[in-house]
């Protein structure tokens, strides 16, 4: 049996020409083809007895079974829409390019957005990686996963589109067709020979490790498909050696008194550390004072200090506060917003002048040119949270302006850049800052110098 395809151009002659029209055989495999005239493009071949899209591609190969008339749309390139790629840095971020837009155009759009290019609509993609005031609620996961690399920042990085048909409304991205490339400029504060830049991407309750896909070594190029939390890391040239050994610098004098303790800021002769447990009448005892509505202070005077687990749940609803005192006055206080997220039994001591500060101070001051202040916490684990520490610190002659956070674990001999600690110095001279890390806080005049 004969059947007729017809095949018509719209708008006639000005749009583009077609082919492939005629009679044939019922059931054999026919291809229409359109070709846009200069100043049009084909937008798709409709079904003329319903006005239904049968398909987008110019040339299209079908099964004849019906008698049927198809119709190749086209439209003037000034009718078109646009699709406009950007990338935005945000807070201190570091310069951040899409080297292949064509392909982010690709991974972003879905049909029904190039139905709308198609129809007039401008569609603007847009890439935004902001460096966080503070650390994220998600850094926890970035310090596990370090291993041997050192942090250098952490960004959130997200998408979005917006549609100049509703500019006011911007859709989050979530899910790519496919990989894109980002491209960071390291900053020049972690710009040095011989380290080797990856990223740390937040997945959940896990990470995906993304390598330099360039090999330019003062950038960073990642190709991912997820958007979240991300750390800008390194491994090699600053990691510290580990000491010598003939040195002790590395050796803890005093007893630990567990809890994720690691040495204290008192010597070995100080009695057992004391611990805030909750008693029988399950109220907080063993030098619990509540000083107003809200908040809850300990303090300990020359000796180590900690909080049971269960203590710890019975602290919910309160701020709680440590002080560390020697010579009758602070010398560390410790501010933890939320209490009950902490799991485990931890000491909250702190100190700035002892036997194991001056041993980590000559240890650094050994191998890096910098001015050096120490302060030492016997928690030795992460925190879990951002918590806020004041540490009474001679600074005089430093320049406050530049002054640079590390953790050191002695442990691994490694240390870790802290982000964003927003550190400020109060009218009684207490350095004030931030960090979910703990152990031995090193505090540079400027980033770590190898000498």
């Amino acid at each position: 049996m004969k059947l007729r395809l017809t095949v018509l151009a719209n708008p006639t002659t000005v749009g583009g020409t077609v082919t492939g029209g005629g009679t044939f055989d019922s059931g054999t495999s026919r291809t229409v083809t359109a070709t846009a005239n200069s100043g049009y493009t084909f937008i798709n071949w409709t079904n003329v007895a319903n006005a239904l899209p049968v398909s987008t591609d110019a040339s299209y190969t079908f099964t004849l079974n019906e008698n049927i008339t198809l119709t190749a749309n086209f439209i003037q390139n000034s009718d078109l829409g646009d699709v406009i790629v950007e990338a935005e840095p945000i807070g201190g971020a570091p310069a951040t390019t899409l080297p292949d837009k064509g392909a982010v155009r690709d991974a972003v759009l879905t049909q029904d957005d190039i139905d709308d290019i198609n129809g007039g609509d401008t569609i603007t993609i847009g890439l935004e990686v902001e460096a966080p005031a503070s650390a994220p609620t998600d850094a926890g996961i970035v310090y596990g996963a370090l291993g041997s690399n050192t942090l250098g920042m952490f960004l959130d990085i997200s998408m979005h589109k917006i549609k100049s048909s509703a500019p006011l409304t911007a859709e989050s991205i979530t899910t790519l067709n496919e990989p894109i490339k980002i491209t960071l400029e390291i900053p020049a504060n972690l710009q040095k020979e011989g380290r080797t830049f990856s990223a740390i991407a937040v997945k959940g309750t896990g990470v995906t490790i993304h390598a330099d896909k360039d090999s330019n070594p003062n950038t960073l190029t990642i190709e991912t498909d997820h958007f979240s939390t991300y750390a800008i890391v390194y491994s090699g040239g600053t990691t510290p050696p580990r000491p010598r050994p003939d040195s002790d610098s590395d050796s803890d004098s005093g007893s630990s008194g567990g809890g994720g303790g690691g040495g204290g800021g008192y010597s070995s002769t100080v009695p057992v550390s004391w611990w805030l447990e909750p008693n029988p009448a399950q109220t907080l005892a063993n030098g619990a004072k509540t000083s107003s509505s809200d908040f809850t202070r300990t303090r300990s005077i020359n000796h180590q200090y900690g909080v049971r687990k269960a203590a710890w749940q019975r602290l919910k609803g309160y701020k709680y506060e440590h002080d560390t005192v020697v010579n009758n006055a602070v010398q560390v206080r410790l501010y933890i917003t939320a209490p009950e997220l902490i799991d485990r039994d931890t000491l909250v001591t702190g100190w700035v002048s002892s036997t194991v500060v001056t041993q980590r101070r000559l240890l650094f001051e050994k191998w890096f040119a910098n001015k050096v202040r120490v302060v030492h916490m016997d928690n030795a684990e992460p925190w879990g949270q951002e918590v806020q520490i004041a540490a009474r610190i001679d600074l005089a002659g430093w320049d406050t302006k530049l002054l640079y956070f590390y953790s050191y674990s002695v442990k691994t001999n490694a240390y870790t850049r802290i982000p964003a600690p927003r550190y400020w110095i109060d009218a009684n001279g207490y350095l004030h800052f931030y960090t979910q890390l703990a152990g031995d806080i090193i505090i540079s005049e400027g980033d770590l110098e190898r000498r």
